[in-house]
């Protein structure tokens, strides 16, 4: 009988394991996004990294202390800006969106009420967010 349960223990063991290597096998994507606030706080602001999606799914931290504005957008046939979302995140705070095209190439634009010239920074994962107990009170 012990040793039924000990060949029972390590098959458990031995699964465990083999679960927690093939989990880590995922990968994830993210861009480090960082833009140089300009002349008009009212204009976004894009850094050129190209994002795209095999997932479907973007989740946006802020990785400020001040509230900005984030978007999403692509180009058209006509090289024109389509703004897909617009979103405020708080300081420090994160946004998901679901349901993106998984073929369009998109950027990522910044507005903030900043001085002229300061660095603002966002990191974009192809994943869902990992909530914090602050984000979670800020709801």
């Amino acid at each position: 009988m012990k040793k039924f349960f000990a060949v029972l223990i390590a098959v458990a063991v031995a699964v465990g394991i083999t679960g927690c290597t093939g989990s880590k096998e995922k990968m994830e994507t993210t861009w480090e996004c960082l833009m140089i606030i300009g002349e008009n706080p009212e204009e976004y602001v894009f850094d050129g990294q190209e994002i795209q999606t095999a997932g479907g799914v973007l989740t946006i931290y802020n990785n400020q202390w001040v509230e900005i504005d984030v978007c999403l957008a692509y180009e058209d046939e006509n090289g024109e800006t389509v703004i897909v979302f617009e979103e405020t995140i708080k300081g420090g705070g994160v946004y998901q969106q679901y349901y993106i095209d998984e073929d369009v190439v998109y950027k990522i634009g910044i507005r903030a009420d900043v001085e002229r010239g300061e660095d603002i920074s966002v990191s974009v994962l192809e994943k869902d967010a990992v909530r914090t107990p602050r984000q979670l009170s800020d709801k």
